[in-house]
């Protein structure tokens, strides 16, 4: 009869690659393969959590100058509007610092007012009114502004 041994054995499994060392190299890609999903997977959901971090706009450079700050305040002083139907928005600026926002019902009548406070900045070259309950005013020209997206016109 044939007589088998445990060292025949282990001959006859590593030349026919099924040993250890041939379980490993799968095992190991396995692994891998595993942690680089899991990686791809907790990058996607970082950035999917950090939406505003990416549409957030650069700081403004406040103006720290008073005689600059008088002076922009001066020329841009006055009545913006992006219209005068019902509906249609208004900005109001003071000399002083002070901004109201507003919006208009039947016939041009105010119907609705907040007022705030603003402070003067720069950003990319550009003027901007930083108000204080929220929102960056770009200062296109001194007859312009622009306000989420709605461009407002000198009225007076």
């Amino acid at each position: 009869m044939f007589k088998s041994t445990t060292n025949d054995l282990d001959d006859d499994a590593r030349h026919a690659g099924i040993g250890p060392r041939s379980r490993l190299v799968p095992n190991a890609v396995g692994i891998v393969l595993i942690a680089a999903g899991l990686t791809l997977v907790v990058t996607m959901l970082r950035s999917a959590f950090r939406i505003d971090e990416v549409n957030r706009s650069p700081p403004l450079a406040l103006l720290v100058d008073p005689a600059e700050m008088l002076q922009q305040e001066q020329a841009l002083a006055g009545a913006f509007a992006t219209g005068d139907d019902e509906g249609d928005r208004a900005i109001v600026i003071d000399v002083g610092g002070k901004i109201r926002l507003q919006e208009l019902g039947p016939h041009g009548i105010v119907q609705f007012e907040m007022a705030s406070a603003f402070l003067l900045g720069r950003r990319d070259r550009k003027l901007y009114l930083a108000v204080a309950n929220g929102g960056q005013i770009e200062a296109a020209n001194r007859d312009t502004l622009i306000y989420y997206r709605d461009t407002y016109h000198r009225t007076h």
